[in-house]
């Protein structure tokens, strides 16, 4: 018998509170040599992506999952870094290319960081995305108008592909398991 753990699904977000100009205005004195404008560009990007966001407290989990769903995550949050600064538009491309470049290596390495939780091979995580919250937001609604049942039906259509594509990487993540294991004894 399978037992279900419930995990809720967070999306790359930049922080509410960023200082925009303050941030650049640190990069320009650290980059004052008007050639290096993409490094500079880079910098913030970067920047913005590890200490202005969530993705540190997520990336080992967020590289585990499937190429197509980090690149649009990456790309969701690169898209929201090039609207504090239309400048930063083509190096958020470049940064782009870069995460996809080195998926491969970043899932790989995922697999070798420990959880929070102990990986019990008797569990599947089931990831809730946060548009689920979102519609249980009025918890005293019991009258659903035609707008939430579309995005209800979308939501379900959304949770059974996500279903399908965990099962298969958890599938995957035991057989991985396994095969370690066998490579080189119990850790």
């Amino acid at each position: 018998m399978i037992n279900l753990r419930i995990k809720l699904k967070q999306n790359l977000k930049l922080n509410r509170d960023i200082n925009y100009t303050a941030i650049r205005n640190i990069y320009i004195k650290q980059f004052s040599d008007s050639s290096l404008e993409r490094d500079l560009n880079k910098g913030i990007i970067f920047e913005l992506i590890h200490k202005h966001s969530n993705y540190e407290s997520l990336m080992w989990d967020f590289w585990r999952q499937e190429k197509s769903t980090c690149i649009k995550e990456i790309t969701n949050l690169l898209y929201e870094i090039s609207k504090l600064d239309i400048m930063l538009t083509w190096d958020c491309n470049n940064v782009l290319s870069y995460y996809i470049d080195t998926y491969e290596r970043r899932n790989k390495k995922s697999f070798f960081v420990i959880d929070d939780h102990k990986q019990d091979d008797n569990f599947v995580d089931i990831e809730i995305p946060d548009e689920f919250i979102q519609l249980s937001s009025k918890p005293n609604n019991l009258v659903m108008g035609a707008e939430d049942v579309i995005k209800l039906e979308s939501f379900i259509k959304k949770f059974k592909t996500e279903f399908k594509h965990l099962i298969k990487s958890s599938n995957n993540r035991i057989k991985q398991n396994t095969d370690c294991r066998n490579l080189y004894g119990d850790f």
